[in-house]
């Protein structure tokens, strides 16, 4: 009985000591997983003329959804505009099946890949002005709070990156 009673008292002063971290050297490999937010997400459309790999920054896209704001007056390019979700692209994903929906009412605005020499689509220009560009950035309105849903791309694209048909989402 006092043996057992030692060797739970060694345990219990010696687990914090082990337990305790440690400072992580050349020689050490470090095992803690931090959940990161993602960089950057791919659109890939099913038909692709135009040969360029559309990859758009999430950070920059959000951005952009913050500086447009929520707003419906028409503007020269006819953007942003809401956007129906026929698709039901968010419906399969349970964090964004209930901000993002058609009751939600959600705006589409165009976005450019990371690589395009057009940075950003200009509301006070019309869209025959404008460097087309196959992809979107959507939010919705929840409760007067501006909500990205994510960013979607025309499932076929030009070889002048036009888009056309339904949309798909960027993974």
């Amino acid at each position: 009985m006092q043996l057992t009673k030692a060797i739970l008292a060694l345990a219990l002063v010696v687990s914090p000591i082990l337990a305790a971290p440690t400072e992580v050297g050349e020689g050490s490999v470090n095992t803690n997983v931090e959940a990161r937010a993602v960089d950057t997400v791919s659109c890939t459309p099913d038909q692709n003329q135009s040969g360029v790999k559309f990859e758009v920054d999430v950070k920059a896209a959000k951005a952009l959804a913050q500086k447009i704001g929520w707003t419906t007056d028409s503007t020269k390019s006819d953007y942003p505009h809401p956007f129906g979700d026929k698709e039901k692209l968010w419906a399969h994903i349970p964090l964004e099946a209930n901000k993002c929906n058609s009751k939600t009412r959600m705006l589409e605005y165009p976005v450019y890949w990371t690589k395009s020499k057009v940075k950003e689509w200009d509301p006070s220009k019309k869209k025959k002005e404008q460097q087309k560009t196959p992809i979107r950035i959507v939010y919705s309105n929840l409760n007067g709070a501006l909500h990205y849903c994510g960013t979607m791309i025309h499932k076929t694209v030009a070889k002048d990156f036009g888009g056309s048909g339904d949309f798909k989402l960027c993974q």
